[in-house]
Order: C-alpha cells, then structure tokens, then sequence
C-alpha cells in the first residue's frame, strides 16, 4: 500500500494450525511395515496347514507379522501439534530523485508439539514397557527472523550512460 507518494510499505502473513497422527513405523517392532519385514511368510493362524507347522512352531497370533498383527498396537497415539507464524514487511522509500531505499523485515515462529501414549495393561504378553505404559513429550520453538536494507543512488553521467551505486546489509537469525 501506498503511505506517501514516496513511500510504499507491503505486509505479509500466514498462520498454520496443524494436528497430525503419525503411524508407528520406525525404530521399532510395532509398525506394519517393520513387522512384516521381520515376520514370517507364512500367515500362522490356527487354521494353517500342517505343511507349515515347522514355519510357524506353535505361533497362532502373529499371522505371518513379527509378534502380532500391526492393529493391535493402533490404541497407542502419536501425535504432532503445529502453531507457525510467518510474517513480513517491506517498505521501500525514495527521498530523493536518485536515492532508493528498501528495507525488509521477516519472522517464523514455529512451535512444535509432539505427544506420545501408550496406555498401561492394554498389551500384557509382548513386554514390560507395553505392560506398564509410557507417556512422551516434546515441546520445541524456532524462531527465526531476517532483516535486509540496501540502499540505491542513480545518476545520469551522459546520455547514453548511467551509474548506480547500491548498498546494503543483511542480517539473518
């Protein structure tokens, strides 16, 4: 928007709000993707035939998964929380003929939340940490902000030929 006939100022800004639900796949046992890579090839249930009795060695609740079937463990949650700010301005100034000015500020704030719970005696024949439950949680902040100014002079040497000299300066968190 135009403040003066020499003065022009811009603002920008943009707010997420973001809660998403993450699937266990990483790092341990209790995703689909880990617990059919180290599962069996063989979906072991009671109704299996007897050809795989040697694959399966008495195992009639995994169906072919590492330990248990992956929707077994969807009761424990895993959430991430996001609140971002990111805003800017801009201005750009011309107190004289030849002399330009631009200045240019900006901020992201991001926060993060991340929530994990696994609720106590929901699994009790896996193991102790399933048994007695765990909660987590990480609360993180990057803030981040910039500051750029230049300045600009033009000058007319001759007819066909024209100097500029800029300045400017950048500052970055």
């Amino acid at each position: 928007m135009q403040l003066r006939p020499n003065l022009t100022v811009g603002l920008t800004s943009n707010y997420i709000d973001r809660r998403i639900t993450l699937p266990y796949n990483d790092n341990n046992i209790y995703g689909a993707v880990p617990n059919g890579v180290l599962g069996k090839a063989v979906d072991c249930s009671p109704s299996t035939p007897t050809l795989y009795a040697s694959i399966c060695k008495g195992d009639t609740l995994s169906r072919g998964f590492y330990s248990v079937p992956p929707s077994t463990f969807y009761y424990r949650n895993n959430e991430q929380l996001v609140k971002r700010f990111v805003g800017g301005l801009n201005a750009t100034y011309q107190p004289l003929s030849w002399l330009t000015a631009v200045g240019q500020a900006g901020l992201d704030v991001n926060n993060l939340l991340e929530n994990q719970l696994t609720p106590a005696n929901v699994i009790t024949y896996i193991n102790q940490t399933l048994i007695d439950g765990f909660r987590g949680q990480d609360r993180l902040q990057n803030l981040n902000y910039s500051l750029n100014g230049s300045l600009s002079a033009d000058r007319q040497l001759a007819s066909t030929l024209k100097s500029q000299t800029v300045v400017g300066g950048q500052y970055l968190n």
